[in-house]
C-alpha cells in the first residue's frame, strides 16, 4: 500500500495513462480514455494524505460543455484501488458506447430524459 505517494508518486505508479492536470483549481491526476470519455481523480494533491478520492467521469473535453456522467467516492490512496476504480469507470464509458450513447446530446438525454424533445415529440 502506498498511501504516503504525492501527486507525481501515483502519477508513476499507475503509469503513462495517466497525467496531471488543474481542474477547477486543484491538481488532480486525469485519465483520458480517448474515446469522448474521461476521469478526473480529485483530493489526490491535497496535504492531508488519509482522505479518500473522489473520480468523476466526464464526456467532453471543454469546459462549459463536459457533463459529468458519473462519480465514485471514498476510493482508497492507493495505485491498486484508483487503477480498479478507473477501469471500472473505462469499461461504464465504453459500455455507454456499445449502447449507443455516444455523442454529448444522446448523453444528455440520458442524463436527463425529461429534457429530451425528440421523445417527448414522438
Amino acid at each position: 500500500m502506498c498511501k504516503n505517494l504525492n501527486i507525481r508518486g501515483f502519477q508513476k505508479a499507475l503509469g503513462k495513462d495517466y497525467s496531471i492536470m488543474v481542474i477547477d483549481l486543484e491538481r488532480c491526476l486525469y485519465r483520458d480514455f480517448k474515446n469522448g470519455f474521461n476521469v478526473e481523480i480529485s483530493g489526490i494533491g491535497r496535504a492531508n494524505r488519509k482522505t479518500p478520492l473522489t473520480l468523476y467521469l466526464w464526456f467532453g473535453y471543454q469546459s462549459g460543455s463536459c457533463i459529468l456522467l458519473k462519480t465514485v467516492g471514498n476510493v482508497e490512496r492507493t495505485p491498486e484501488a484508483i487503477a480498479e476504480a478507473t477501469d471500472a469507470l473505462k469499461d461504464y464509458a465504453e459500455g455507454l458506447i456499445a449502447r449507443g450513447y455516444d455523442t454529448r446530446e444522446r448523453l444528455w438525454n440520458l442524463k436527463y430524459p425529461e429534457t429530451d424533445r425528440a421523445a417527448q415529440n414522438s
